[in-house]
């Protein structure tokens, strides 16, 4: 996944890179709407930028997609198998309330809030992001969101 970040800080060797999420919103049929906000990277700075410079950076396949998995797929996972504990429990015991099989579904997302944050933590510093190529600001300032139009043509 590549996407434009301009460089705010040089520490050493490293860079760190505010990047814009434009390509968010080229997918998203609020065209920019939600007003996604951009994240700040640390990352190795291979190709000699200064603050101020913009920059392609590229994350690596895997991690987007371990990303991915982790925010999205995990929480449904959670939820589901929580129901389906619950219920497969009470139809044990002979009697099955779908109110107690969401809300274990429920406590399994809370459950996953815990087990979110211990990965978190342990990912922490991981990020796979590296400098592509420079690029000019003023390209970086003729690629916004697209609007509607822009994507229904």
């Amino acid at each position: 996944m590549q996407t434009t970040a301009i460089v705010t800080a040089n520490q050493g060797d490293m860079s760190e890179v505010l990047v814009m999420r434009s390509e968010a919103c080229g997918s998203c049929a609020a065209a920019g709407a939600c007003h996604t906000k951009p994240s700040t990277h640390t990352i190795p700075n291979t190709l000699g930028l200064v603050p101020g410079d913009g920059v392609v950076v590229e994350m690596r396949e895997k991690t987007f997609f371990r990303n991915v998995f982790l925010l999205y797929i995990m929480p449904v996972l959670f939820f589901v198998g929580g129901i389906a504990l619950a219920t497969l429990w009470q139809s044990r015991t002979g009697t099955v309330d779908e109110t107690k099989s969401f809300l274990a579904g429920l406590a399994a997302l809370v459950v996953f809030a815990f087990v979110i944050r211990f990965v978190n933590q342990k990912l922490e510093g991981t990020e796979d992001w590296t400098m592509v190529r420079r690029v000019s600001l003023q390209e970086l300032a003729e690629a916004p969101c697209p609007s509607a139009e822009e994507k229904s043509a």
